[in-house]
């Protein structure tokens, strides 16, 4: 089996710097991705242990198939993920 761990397949700069951070005038991801996104896609599940932008991004829940396995921590990040159209989440 392949899991993906938090995925963000954002393309490079899609996201502000994280405030605080001592690069926060850094737009994130830094750099591409290694491999092309449908490789990723093609995983057999995803664990995702909290759902801050850089563990679970707006290109992930857009890429990844809805009926993927999902697995996460809790309850709360559960209802999240399952509000975003999965229909396969498990805690």
């Amino acid at each position: 089996m392949r899991f993906l761990i938090d995925p963000m397949l954002a393309d490079p700069g899609a996201y502000p710097g994280f405030p605080g951070s001592a690069m926060s005038h850094l737009r994130n991801p830094l750099v591409p991705l290694p491999i092309p996104v449908a490789d990723l896609a093609a995983a057999d599940a995803v664990i995702v242990t909290h759902t801050h932008i850089d563990h679970w991004d707006d290109a992930a829940q857009n890429m990844l198939p809805k009926a993927m396995p999902i697995f996460v921590q809790n309850a709360t990040d559960a209802t999240t993920i399952r509000g975003q159209g999965f229909t396969d989440v498990r805690i």
